[in-house]
């Protein structure tokens, strides 16, 4: 996986404030995957589980024989979307249980990202593709949220954000995955940072930022659409005064565009910065 995370220069660029910040242009943004319907997703998850489907607690408890991952899992729907070739794409997350489905997944327990691709034929639901164990992501047994982008024709985008807490500070990324003649990870990148809530009077240097995903077309017609990021928030530093009486903290306005492209193998950033800092 590639990490287009910030640099020294890009958080220095991200003090210069709205100058260097171009407004959206025919952006596509991406677009949150809405709750399932437990009932709806009954099922496509037993045609892909079968028996170990349990209708009364809305998951599939599968045991993986060996390995790592070896144990107890628990498989919940988490966004679903139909395809224009009427096509359901399924996204499932596995989180580590016990034997009787009880026992809690811990900060540090990643979630398990399953995609599965599934077609309806009158009542019945047809698995055509498994996409299982993809990647380990998030925290507390959750892979984290799930967002769709149109990433070109026939391209569909999966945008999944994932980040980790500690002490009053968060960070996250954003995965970018292509449903196109099978599932390909398309990069990773730093999405949001904020270290605010751990943040004192005499704290150094405080920030919070976030950035918001959506799709341009590529030039000269290229197949993929680049991905834009537009970041938005603050930082604050700390800042002594010339006499040596005090010190104050001076905020600064972080507002710009990050610009993607895919390069044939992944996203890599081609404009603009990622201000993202890292914890």
């Amino acid at each position: 996986m590639r990490i287009a995370l910030a640099t020294a220069a890009a958080l220095a660029v991200c003090l210069v404030g709205p100058a260097g910040y171009a407004a959206p242009v025919s952006v596509t943004p991406a677009t949150d995957a809405q709750p399932i319907d437990p009932t709806q997703a009954a099922a496509p998850m037993q045609a892909i589980f079968g028996a170990a489907w349990r209708p009364d607690d809305g998951a599939a408890l599968i045991h993986i024989d060996e390995g790592a991952d070896a144990g107890w899992w628990h498989m919940t729907p988490l966004a679903s979307k139909r395809l224009q070739d009427g096509r359901t794409l399924l996204i499932v997350n596995g989180a580590p249980k016990g034997e009787d489905g009880s026992s809690s997944p811990a900060r540090a327990d990643r979630g398990m990202l399953n995609l599965y691709v599934l077609r309806q034929r009158q009542s019945a639901w047809q698995v055509l593709d498994r996409h299982e164990d993809v990647a380990k992501m998030g925290s507390l047994g959750m892979i984290g949220t799930v967002r769709w982008l149109d990433l070109g024709t026939d391209r569909q985008g999966i945008v999944i954000s994932s980040g980790e807490a500690a002490v009053g500070s968060r960070v996250g990324v954003a995965d970018i995955y292509e449903l196109h003649r099978g599932l390909r990870h398309l990069g990773r990148f730093a999405e949001m940072s904020s270290n605010e809530a751990a943040c004192t009077p005499e704290s150094e240097d405080c920030w919070t930022v976030e950035g918001k995903i959506g799709a341009v077309p590529a030039p000269r017609s290229q197949a993929y659409r680049d991905i834009v990021v537009d970041f938005t928030g603050r930082r604050s530093v700390l800042n002594l005064h010339p006499d040596g009486t005090g010190a104050e903290h001076r905020t600064r306005t972080i507002r710009q565009r990050a610009r993607y492209r895919f390069d044939g193998t992944h996203y890599v950033l081609v404009a603009g910065e990622n201000p993202v800092s890292d914890l």
